[in-house]
């Protein structure tokens, strides 16, 4: 049930952010400040992972946006879609421990997927464009959304257990201990 709360909660931020824009960045930014506090406040053992991608996608996006990936209206980065990168990882962070059962490269080619999707639906209701032939930018960012999911996999991987020095060195190392 958690998840399903989760997971409504980042398609409302989401829609805010794509929808609303300019018109609701105060609205998203106070969402996502909330969202991230009460994180915090709950000592979410991925918080500062979560707050590292988001800086990681805003650089892939600011690329996309330099190579004319992605353009936008008035022509600067827009802030909203700072916004929607916090409440993306917060998501993941919340998500990923979840689908720790599923294969990683079945993951991976659905976060491509379904990354490039939502850039694509971006692009349908007018808050994204580009300028190269939209097959071509969606093949793009379905190999950037490969990689994006495999970091983010990458990095929040380790966080399911308690950590353990002696254990962790041991499984580094290849060594095992008779019990």
């Amino acid at each position: 049930m958690a998840l399903v709360v989760t997971s409504l909660w980042f398609d409302l931020l989401w829609a805010l952010a794509v929808w609303g824009q300019h018109t609701w960045l105060w609205l998203i930014a106070l969402l996502v400040v909330a969202t991230y506090g009460l994180t915090a406040m709950q000592h979410h053992p991925l918080f500062e992972k979560m707050v590292w991608m988001a800086v990681v996608g805003i650089v892939i996006d600011c690329g996309n946006m330099l190579l004319g990936v992605l353009t936008f209206a008035d022509g600067q980065f827009p802030l909203w879609l700072m916004a929607l990168w916090f409440a993306f990882t917060w998501y993941a962070g919340h998500l990923l421990p979840q689908l720790t059962r599923y294969s990683k490269t079945l993951l991976c080619i659905a976060g491509g997927g379904l990354g490039c999707l939502s850039y694509w639906f971006g692009y349908r209701i007018g808050a994204v464009s580009w300028e190269y032939p939209t097959l071509l930018v969606m093949l793009a960012l379905f190999l950037e959304w490969i990689g994006i999911t495999w970091l983010l996999l990458k990095v929040m991987r380790h966080e399911k257990r308690t950590y353990n020095p002696i254990r962790f060195a041991d499984e580094r190392f290849g060594i095992r201990r008779r019990r």
